[in-house]
């Protein structure tokens, strides 16, 4: 789970600019730009994600998207999916479980 959890922050991160707080000056912040070669793995591996997540049953394709992506909790899901909240930990298990099989590079 925390796998898939860094990988999506890593996305979110490099899917643009973000600002930089000057440490010592008391200047404005000014957005730092990844370099291209950092956006392109990015984008690389966010198609990766997404297409791997493509290939995982619905369910726990749907519970591990709103895990990860919507941010939600297992019970907000469970309430949002109307399905026991165990039910819902044991899809985003057995998905989490499936994307570390089908993608060894993200475990090392």
């Amino acid at each position: 789970m925390q796998i898939v959890r860094n990988r999506a922050i890593d996305v979110s991160r490099h899917e643009g600019c973000r600002p930089q707080v000057a440490e010592q000056r008391g200047d404005e912040a000014e957005p730092v730009c990844a370099s291209v070669a950092e956006q392109v793995l990015a984008h690389t591996e966010a198609q990766e994600l997404r297409a791997t997540l493509r290939h995982l049953p619905g369910a726990q394709s749907e519970a591990i998207t709103l895990a990860f992506f919507g941010q939600m909790t297992a019970s907000e899901i469970a309430q949002r999916l109307s399905v026991p909240t165990g039910t819902v930990k044991s899809r985003i298990r057995l998905g989490l479980q499936k994307l570390r099989e089908e993608m060894p590079a993200a475990a090392s």
